[in-house]
């Protein structure tokens, strides 16, 4: 081995020797802040370049080697050095993230007045190792600001050619913070205004001053339809940088809306960018949005551009919705299909198209709505696979539960038993309310919920009628999240009480 071999620092490190090092770093330093993300760092590794290590000296110093062969070196290349001089590699720790904690394995020989040592600064204070033999270097903390190793002239009169002066450092890891949340932007076809259908295009814009935007994922109605994964410096889990991957990436999704992942009518779509700190998910960034797909009304054969004006008529039992599509003048588009859809007022369900009729010679069209739940209604018409006309309407239904009494006529002392049945979807645990009435008022007796088939049971026991009377009861249903109804009561039930 040459002398120039011999004086040289070296930052090389083994997979495995890697590894372990920052495991022990990880559980040394202890769980990360809230809203933080932790990951583990190793700088110039094998098969790696110099990464955030860069070489600084004067006086003669010079850098050699590389991260791939036995490190990276400092050496004393002329035959004298002042006091004060030195050289050799350091890293700086960049805004957006904070190092709290290195470990390394060390050596170093002191010759010719040249001594080796390594300085991790932090908090405004700087703390040395002098590299004499064998040594483990072990460091924690909350945050380093710098990390240098080299050779140093300490030499009162300065230091003479430094041939077998030499520092070793290996296995060098970090463990790292990144507090900093991603920033994330949405945009394209896919949320513009209206109904969407066939192909479509969302983009995304994110950036991180921290360890850099990692990945890009789309969800739509829960399930993750793209990914897009950055390029970013790594080796398996273990970043070789400590900001491993790129500030900011502009990726662009092309979804076809016919896919399983969607549904007919609204659809909830969140774009969510992550940075390298894959421990936690506090270094996320999400941005939803909701776009209606209508891929089930059909394309009008005659165009044009149109307005709509609807509305709907109830007549006892029956709902119908009527309404005129409106040229540009004013005046009614004959022979054009409008499309009107329906959805249940609740999370999650899907449209269905209840008719596809056809205007008539004034632009007027009409379509059957039945009973049902509370709707939301929309009436399309499209004129081709990028432009429709549409018109939204709410539909409000009063609930109707039914109620039974048994027995009609009871004794003062006797129990009556009250049965109650609510209808439709999510009726199980439906509150309702037994009222009398006494008084010129409803006032309640019993209140619960329902079961999985929606219905409500309750007791009454009479205690205090002297003289024969009649009692009417009704069943109640308010108004409540999650059960698509307006308020609504039964039709009133009447018992008799005898003395």
């Amino acid at each position: 081995m040459t002398r120039t071999h011999r004086n040289i620092i070296g930052l090389r490190i083994t997979a495995l020797a890697a590894l372990a090092i920052v495991a022990i770093a990880f559980c040394a330093t202890g769980p990360p802040p809230a809203g933080a993300g932790t990951y583990r760092v190793v700088e110039c590794g094998p098969e790696a370049g110099r990464g955030d290590l860069r070489f600084e000296g004067r006086g003669g110093y010079a850098g050699r080697g590389g991260c791939s062969g036995r490190g990276l070196a400092t050496r004393h290349e002329s035959r004298r050095a002042r006091r004060g001089a030195r050289g050799g590699w350091s890293l700086d720790v960049p805004d957006g993230v904070r190092v709290t904690r290195i470990d390394a394995r060390a050596r170093g020989r002191a010759h010719a007045g040249h001594r080796a040592s390594a300085e991790i600064r932090a908090g405004g204070k700087t703390r040395r190792w002098t590299l004499d033999g064998a040594r483990r270097i072990a460091w924690g903390g909350g945050g380093a600001a710098r990390l240098w190793a080299g050779l140093r002239c300490e030499r009162a009169g300065g230091c003479g050619e430094g041939a077998r002066s030499v520092a070793v450092i290996r296995s060098l890891a970090m463990t790292v913070i990144d507090a900093i949340r991603p920033q994330l932007s949405i945009s394209g076809p896919l949320l513009a205004k209206g109904s969407r259908r066939g192909t479509q295009l969302i983009a995304a814009r994110a950036s991180d001053l921290g360890a850099g935007v990692h990945r890009v994922a789309l969800e739509v109605n829960g399930r993750v339809v793209g990914t897009r994964i950055a390029d970013c410096d790594k080796d398996a889990n273990v970043a070789r940088r400590l900001k491993p991957c790129p500030r900011s990436t502009d990726p662009e999704f092309t979804i076809d809306t016919n896919a399983t992942e969607f549904r007919q009518g609204p659809n909830r779509i969140r774009v969510c960018a992550a940075d390298w700190a894959q421990r936690s998910r506090a270094n996320d960034a999400c941005r939803t949005g909701s776009v209606r797909i209508d891929n089930a009304c059909p394309i009008s054969e005659q165009g044009g551009q149109g307005e709509i004006g609807a509305r709907v008529i109830r007549s006892g039992g029956e709902r119908e919705v009527r309404g005129r599509l409106l040229g540009a003048g004013g005046a009614g588009l004959e022979g054009r299909t409008v499309c009107v859809a329906t959805r249940v007022l609740l999370p999650g369900r899907p449209e269905r198209i209840l008719a596809t009729p056809r205007t008539g010679p004034g632009g007027e069209f009409r379509a059957q709505l039945g009973r049902g739940p509370n709707r939301e209604l929309r009436i399309a018409f499209w004129t081709d696979p990028r432009d429709v006309t549409e018109r939204m309407l709410r539909l409000r239904e009063p609930a109707r539960p039914t109620l039974d009494v048994r027995p009609r006529r009871v004794r003062n002392g006797e129990r009556a038993r009250f049965r109650v049945r609510v209808s439709g979807p999510n009726r199980d645990g439906v509150r309702v309310r037994l009222e009398a009435r006494a008084d010129g008022r409803w006032l309640e007796v019993r209140s619960g919920r329902t079961s999985e088939r929606g219905r409500f049971g309750a007791r009454y026991r009479f205690r205090a009628t002297t003289s024969g009377r009649r009692y009417r009861f009704r069943a109640l249903v308010p108004a409540q999240p999650g059960y698509p109804y307006a308020r609504g009561v039964s039709p009133v039930k009447r018992i008799e009480v005898r003395p």
